[in-house]
């Protein structure tokens, strides 16, 4: 997990879907800030990480199974699931915001209800236990932010405003002119 160690980003849900998991669990590493609602209270196997510098984070999402980042507010493009999914990992996340934008469930990562830790459990169980299905929802996260990189965002900014952005004007000098003035025609 990465993020403010917060209610708004699930973390509350994470800890309840983590302990349910059993004994047999891999740790869970979390990273990010506190904030007045961080819990006071950790399951074991959780290790908890305050103010990481930026690179370490990426090599975290390089080294885990996989990324859970259960929001439960609606961001409009939370960076750390872009940031899980160009590392190569599947992302367990919920179907809130922008994120159903960025995921397609099963294919680049797995999407839950917010707030609800029986579900994200059951999903980071999946993952867990089954190595060809992070493999692909590893593979498949890598290909979909690929339409979020910065040329392609702009790419397909520019084609919007191609279609909406009224069309310039220019001089017919072929058809008269009024008062002395060429008239104007729209360009074809």
């Amino acid at each position: 997990f990465v993020g403010e160690l917060s209610n708004e980003k699930g973390v509350p849900t994470l800890l309840r879907a983590y302990e349910s998991l059993g004994r047999r669990r891999p740790p869970l590493v979390l990273v990010g800030r506190r904030t007045p609602d961080t819990p006071t209270q950790f399951p074991d196997g959780a290790e908890v990480h305050l103010g990481w510098p930026h690179e370490h984070v990426l090599a975290a999402f390089r080294s885990c199974l996989f990324a859970v980042l259960p929001s439960v507010v609606p961001d409009a493009c939370p960076t750390t699931v872009l940031e899980a999914m160009a590392s190569g990992r599947p992302v367990v996340t919920t179907s809130v915001g922008g994120i159903v934008d960025m995921i397609v469930d099963g294919e680049s990562g797995l999407l839950v209800p917010p707030g609800d830790a029986r579900e994200l459990a059951a999903a980071m169980s999946r993952v867990l236990v089954d190595g060809d299905l992070r493999a692909r929802l590893g593979v498949g996260a890598q290909e979909k932010v690929r339409a979020f990189t910065a040329s392609v965002v702009a790419e397909r900014l520019e084609a919007v405003y191609a279609r909406i952005a009224p069309r310039p004007r220019r001089v017919d000098r072929h058809r008269g002119s009024r008062n002395g003035q060429p008239t104007m025609t729209e360009a074809s």
